[in-house]
């Protein structure tokens, strides 16, 4: 019997009060590598789904947490050209502890005016014999306890099951992440990590300035949308070659948008294909505080994609070979490999905040400053992305070429 073994791996999705101060930042020993790392995979993606073209968002931060887990059960080749495709900076005997307590420490409950939620969960067949160093560090680095679920006698339970938690987790926004095909009594295995991220912005858009205004193709024809406005607040701007960026901060002074408006309104791709983790990050770190006004599209965009081809673009390519996949790690003697990775994500920007959500599926088989302000008007195509300030990590990724 061909077993199939479904990681459900990273759901996120974008309310809020900093009162108590988060443990980890940017100078805690390893999280500057770990977080150049994701940023660097985040980036990757980013090109890859540019290329396609159309509106997308997704969270990077979702597809690497999700991923990380899985490198903790894979072996030999396979580990190590995972290794490469997630961009891992740091020892294997560093990096999961160290993500483990980025995820945990972004998690925990500090009162904060925004919501930040992080669950890990794996759920794997009754009586399968898991590698206990996979389960203990999964559970101990991931807090992904393991909860027995019959797959073979009730597949359609376990799936209602799992996504029911997956809906908890996520304020269900996210609903049935499992179709009813995609777990059957093949399953062996799933993992699942749900974020939940809701922030209302510092300075808030005047409802009452909002109004229908034209956003400018690709194509060079215009779209009438809903055009809100942020009329001259001290925030933190910087130019690039060929852009502006402006950092929208979300209560509580830990979470930003950096919003990435290109001088010409043909020239998305080009500010794309400059940016990387390196240049964002030395972009990050060029802005200053100046009087800005903001005006940009109201936006709910609904994203899915398979990873599958973009992981194997970037060089994760024996993982989904049944003959060369090396999964060890997960079970002794296993034959897992890969077989799809899917996301999808969902971002609702308005007046008042920002609400996103995403979940990344894995299934796997067995076969056993200025005076006056600076004007920044996003009506043609634009990035932007959500990020950690204290660490620096990029959570959510968007293009944004038509807000109708």
């Amino acid at each position: 019997m061909h077993r199939f073994a479904l990681l459900a791996l990273a759901v996120t999705a974008a309310c809020v009060p900093s009162v108590t101060r988060r443990e980890i930042d940017s100078s805690t020993p390893g999280i500057a590598e770990l977080v150049a790392g994701n940023d660097a995979f985040a980036f990757d993606i980013e090109h890859i789904v540019a290329a396609e073209g159309g509106n997308a968002f997704f969270s990077p931060f979702s597809m690497s947490g999700a991923l990380a887990m899985t490198y903790a059960g894979a072996a030999g080749d396979t580990a190590t050209q995972m290794r490469d495709a997630l961009r891992i900076c740091v020892p294997d005997d560093e990096f999961h502890p160290l993500f483990g307590a980025l995820m945990d420490d972004l998690d925990q409950d500090k009162r904060a005016p925004y919501q930040l939620d992080i669950a890990n969960r794996l759920f794997g067949q009754e009586g399968y014999d898991w590698n206990a160093d996979f389960v203990e560090r999964t559970d101990t680095d991931y807090l992904a306890p393991m909860e027995e679920l019959d797959f073979d006698g009730n597949a359609d339970g376990a799936r209602v099951h799992i996504n029911d938690w997956v809906a908890d987790q996520t304020h269900n926004l996210i609903q049935d992440l499992f179709a009813p095909a995609a777990i059957t009594s093949d399953t062996a295995l799933v993992l699942a990590n749900a974020i939940y991220f809701k922030g209302s912005w510092e300075y808030a858009f005047d409802a009452d300035l909002t109004q229908d205004g034209d956003f400018t193709l690709l194509s060079g024809d215009t779209v009438q949308v809903p055009m809100m406005s942020l009329v001259g607040e001290d925030l933190a701007y910087a130019t690039i070659e060929g852009a502006q960026i402006v950092e929208l901060p979300y209560r509580g002074g830990d979470l930003a948008m950096d919003l990435i408006v290109p001088d010409d309104p043909a020239g998305l791709a080009a500010v794309e294909s400059a940016l990387d983790g390196e240049t964002f990050r030395a972009a990050m770190a060029d802005l200053s505080i100046s009087t800005v006004s903001v005006h940009m599209p109201k936006v709910e965009l609904t994203y899915e994609r398979s990873l599958k081809p973009d992981l194997q673009a970037l060089g994760m390519v024996d993982a989904f070979d049944r003959g060369l996949a090396d999964f060890s790690g997960m079970m002794e003697g296993s034959t897992l490999n890969v077989d799809a990775v899917v996301h999808k994500a969902f971002v609702s920007i308005d007046e008042e905040g920002t609400e996103a959500a995403a979940a990344t599926g894995v299934s796997m088989t067995d076969y056993s400053a200025a005076l006056e302000p600076i004007v920044i008007t996003a009506d043609h195509p634009y990035l932007f992305v959500i990020r950690d300030l204290l660490t620096g990590s990029v959570l959510f990724v968007g293009r944004i070429e038509d807000p109708s």
